[in-house]
């Protein structure tokens, strides 16, 4: 089963979750697939940079990129749907509508993928819908939202208790939607 989840951007994803990218810097003059590492506050972070390669269809990126994530065996991912825009030099909507109807019928492993919301998450809840409705394996459940908005509207619909306290708590803080000090 494929499970789905949404964090707000690359920095919220999980430290144990490695990333999955799809631009390589600038000076990596190889066409094929990059992984690095890093420690970052005492932990190893991980990231697969899967570029697509000049004259390359989507096809052939989405089977080689299915191929990529089939050998390291990782069991969750969380997707730049940046670069993934980028790559497919599509609009989102599109982009994800390429990954849906490409990358999951070649992709049959246990996983969890968390894709970067960057305030569209609507649209990718509503992405994740229409996959779950498509193929069999893939499903979206709310406790794999990790996104701000998605916690401040269920403690919103609280009228008193620990959720409540949290959300004045958190509204104090700049930055985040419904503060004071946007």
């Amino acid at each position: 089963m494929v499970n789905l989840g949404l964090i707000k951007d690359f920095n919220t994803c999980p430290a144990e979750i490695p990333r999955l990218s799809f631009c390589v810097p600038p000076d990596y003059g190889g066409e094929t697939a990059l992984l690095r590492s890093w420690i970052h506050r005492d932990v190893r972070m991980w990231e697969l940079m899967v570029p697509r390669n000049p004259g390359e269809s989507p096809q052939a990126w989405f089977d080689r990129l299915a191929g990529v994530l089939k050998g390291l065996r990782s069991h969750a991912w969380c997707v730049n749907t940046r670069d993934l825009v980028q790559s497919l030099q599509l609009p989102l909507n599109k982009s994800l509508q390429e990954w849906g109807r490409l990358f999951w019928p070649r992709f049959k492993l246990d996983c969890l993928f968390y894709f970067t919301a960057d305030n569209q998450g609507q649209l990718l809840r509503q992405k994740f819908l229409e996959w779950e409705k498509k193929e069999t394996i893939v499903c979206f459940r709310q406790k794999n939202d990790l996104t701000m908005d998605q916690l401040l509207d269920i403690f919103q619909g609280q009228k008193k208790g620990p959720g409540r306290r949290l959300l004045n708590l958190l509204k104090r803080l700049p930055g985040l939607s419904g503060s004071k000090n946007n």
